[in-house]
């Protein structure tokens, strides 16, 4: 049955297969064959497309997009047939359709599937977005790389604009894989790409989804066994590559619901990304961490699912790696689960935190089996931050190993600390003290606090101790006791 797709005004006039007058006065039907007239198989077009699977199809398919572009018309990919090409050239407004995107294992053979396969020995880009050209979708289409004979180009390029535009363009249901560099590309000030329910797998040097732009979602990619990362926000340097290209980093990105398996990195956040907004991720079984974040202040990682990372050396990569010039991040509510059936390696912890001095995670980070990590939730190093969890029940404080709460002035500096084993030290407003909070008679001299029934009796108490009485706390001086000397006390006043 004929799909009614659009109307064309009276004075339309492009010619097309079974209207040679070039009459498109009307309703145009879009049908999957050579008769719609933005079929890339109708002869009006450099001759149509071959479909023998093996010729050249770029100039039948180029001529077929820039008659339909004007028209705001639908270019067909039909299904069944290999359309190779070495670079097709975006025009702007423009729509390239298939019938069905296909994907893995079954990639070229799936007989619904409308693919276009990169030459050999091109090394092009085989879909490019220039500067400029905005606007448009890509749905449902197979685009094979060709990877193994070729040694450059990305599947899908929206090249970096001179100038901050809105780009938007959707890529949508496709199955992008086998390319040298990335599958997709999103690039420098192109804003508010829709790069969704993706296939973008096997990339030989690159990564699943390239991200320079700016206010772009990428959301329900399968992003998987990619050369880099399967999902890398920027081109600047991280913690496992230099920078690369253009060395541009993304801004507010919108990182959706993907999964990221078995790629180097599962999702990188690099050096001078903002703003990126990383949730609902299944993050797995990548050769080295599953997030990377390079630097920055100004991202959050919540809710996203976190496992057999780390395969490549046991003990030698966490889930989520946040790195020396990290200022803040938020990590809260993810999940690390437990380890997958046949993965010997184990990440070293659920979080590893490199931060030299002042960096700060914000949140509760989230739950760990017990299978997820070798050394457990986060590293025990001496500059861990703290993390504050709130529940209905107040405000619980609880530490990472290390310090249970540290307290800095506007500059950074220490004033006083809660320590993991329950000391409490002060640095600054005077000379520095220690002190242990310990219910009942403590038994090591030095500056402490006991509590108790009757009168004190503590033969290691030494001159500045103090004992707070609980059996008469409504009494005058049988309240608080300091020790004036070893095992002396004097009841003050109050």
């Amino acid at each position: 049955m004929a799909l009614k797709l659009f109307t064309l005004p009276a004075d339309t006039q492009v010619p097309f297969a079974g209207n040679p007058a070039g009459d498109m006065n009307g309703v145009v039907d879009c049908l999957n064959d050579a008769g719609y007239q933005f079929s890339i198989c109708n002869k009006a077009w450099a001759g149509g497309a071959p479909l023998d699977g093996v010729s050249d199809c770029t100039a039948a398919i180029q001529a077929c997009m820039n008659a339909a572009a004007p028209f705001g018309a639908p270019v067909l990919i039909p299904a069944g047939v290999q359309f190779r090409v070495s670079q097709l050239t975006w025009n702007a407004g423009q729509i390239l359709q298939g019938v069905y995107g296909g994907t893995y294992p079954g990639g070229n053979a799936i007989t619904t599937a409308s693919l276009l396969v990169r030459l050999p020995s091109t090394n092009l880009d085989l879909i490019s977005i220039p500067d400029g050209a905005n606007y448009g979708a890509i749905r449902d289409l197979a685009i094979d790389g060709n990877k193994n004979n070729n040694t450059a180009g990305r599947g899908i390029a929206i090249l970096d604009g001179a100038a901050g535009q809105e780009c938007q363009i959707f890529i949508e249901r496709c199955y992008i894989h086998d390319n040298p560099d990335s599958n997709i590309y999103s690039g420098f000030q192109r804003r508010c790409n829709k790069i969704l329910y993706n296939v973008c797998n096997y990339s030989a040097f690159g990564d699943g989804i390239t991200d320079c732009g700016s206010d772009n979602t990428i959301m329900g990619n399968v992003t998987g066994s990619n050369g880099r990362a399967g999902i890398n926000l920027g081109t600047t340097a991280t913690q496992n590559w230099a920078a690369f290209g253009s060395q541009h980093s993304s801004n507010v990105a919108h990182v959706t619901d993907n999964d990221c398996y078995q790629n180097v990195v599962g999702i990188a956040v690099s050096q001078f990304c903002a703003n990126a907004m990383i949730r609902g991720n299944g993050i797995d079984r990548n050769t080295k961490q599953g997030i990377t974040v390079y630097d920055g202040s100004s991202n959050c990682i919540e809710d996203n699912s976190l496992h057999s990372n780390g395969t490549l050396t046991h003990n030698t990569y966490a889930h989520i790696d946040v790195g020396t010039n990290v200022a803040s991040v938020g990590i809260n509510e993810n999940n690390f689960g437990p380890l997958d059936a046949g993965v010997t390696n184990v990440a070293s912890y659920c979080v590893n935190y490199g931060g030299s001095t002042g960096g700060i995670i914000t949140g509760n980070i989230g739950e760990q089996d017990a299978t997820a990590s070798v050394g457990g939730l986060i590293n025990s190093i001496s500059n861990t931050p703290s993390f504050l969890m709130m529940s209905k029940g107040g405000a619980i404080i609880q530490g990472s190993g290390n310090d249970v709460l540290d307290i800095r002035n506007s500059s950074g500096s220490l004033l006083t600390k809660i320590t993991q084993g329950g000391s409490f030290v002060h640095s600054g407003g005077g000379a520095q003290f220690t002190a242990y909070v310990e219910p009942g008679n403590g038994s090591t001299a030095g500056g402490h606090i006991w509590s108790g029934s009757g009168a004190p009796n503590i033969a290691a108490s030494v001159a500045g101790d103090f004992y707070f009485r609980t059996d008469t706390p409504s009494t005058s001086s049988q309240r608080i006791y300091i020790a004036t000397a070893a095992n002396t006390w004097t009841a003050l006043a109050v």
